[in-house]
């Protein structure tokens, strides 16, 4: 709005021109991603976004202009408040939520045990699982495992110094094993989505019900399918992080997904802990990821 003691003296029309014009330039200094983070955390009310314009188009009345003077002060405490958002979206959280690996289960239906008796263990003849755990062992000897129905997890991890949570499910009509690892990565860190590219994905990108961001790496371009945008994918799918990728999916292809503070790697164990090495490489390269952050349009 006008400020200073000429104020009063414009007509109400102008007083409330000159302040929607205050509010679509401090509206454009939101980035796109600030606007999510406010819609995320919801921040906002409904018809927030776009009030500005709004007012403008209302019949000039001292109501008009009072929501008007309210709207701006909203908009200019956010703007001010940017700085302290870009750090809040560029921490890691230091503990998984309990939600991380799936729904907690009943703590009636689960046998809990310590990684420590896997520790140094033979893996020899014993399963897949067995291998994992033995590894998990070898790494955090005070883990804490939950199993139930053959299906396991392991939380309160911490792998390479990052915090994880492991999950290991046993395949149907197989001797297999699903392993999924989770680690947290600052929120700024925009959603992401890893699947192995197929036949199918060739029409689902056509019509755009998916978004397949190459990178100009050939092999990784045409084994993956990566849903995000180029920016996004370009920050987290470093080289050494394709790499590992690929060595991942010589064996079993990864699934990654990346949103809300959250990293999530999914594939098939097979017969090596050279693989799981290579799944907390990812995770721990991921975390360590320094997200180029814009809350802030320029002026």
């Amino acid at each position: 709005m006008a400020r200073g003691p000429y104020r009063q003296s414009l007509p109400l029309a102008d007083r409330i021109a000159r302040g929607v014009a205050r509010g679509l330039k401090l509206e454009a200094r939101l980035s796109e991603r600030y606007w999510q983070h406010l819609e995320d955390e919801s921040r906002l009310p409904v018809g927030f976004r776009g009030r500005s314009a709004a007012l403008g188009e209302s019949p000039p009345t001292t109501e008009v202009e009072r929501a008007l003077e309210a709207h701006l002060e909203e908009l200019e405490a956010l703007v001010a408040d940017a700085p302290r958002q870009t750090e809040r979206l560029a921490e890691r959280a230091e503990v998984l939520p309990r939600d991380a690996l799936g729904e907690p289960w009943p703590a009636a239906e689960v046998l809990l045990r310590s990684a420590r008796e896997w520790s140094g263990s033979s893996p020899s003849g014993r399963g897949l699982a067995i291998q994992v755990l033995a590894w998990l062992g070898g790494h955090d000897p005070s883990a804490e495992l939950e199993e139930r129905e053959g299906e396991l997890r392991a939380r309160r991890l911490h792998l390479k110094g990052a915090p994880m949570a492991v999950a290991v499910r046993p395949v149907a009509l197989s001797d297999d094993v699903e392993v999924t690892f989770v680690t947290t990565v600052p929120r700024a860190l925009a959603p992401l989505s890893l699947t192995r590219y197929t036949w199918l994905h060739t029409l689902t990108t056509a019509v755009r019900w998916h978004v397949d961001a190459r990178l100009g790496d050939t092999p990784f371009d045409d084994h993956f399918l990566v849903d995000a945008t180029f920016g996004a994918a370009r920050a987290v799918l470093t080289p050494a992080v394709r790499r590992q990728l690929m060595k991942l999916a010589h064996f079993a292809t990864p699934t990654l997904s990346l949103g809300a503070g959250l990293a999530r790697l999914t594939f098939g164990y097979t017969f090596s802990p050279l693989l799981l090495d290579a799944a907390v490489e990812v995770l721990v390269t991921i975390r360590n990821t320094e997200p180029r952050l814009a809350l802030l349009t320029p002026a």
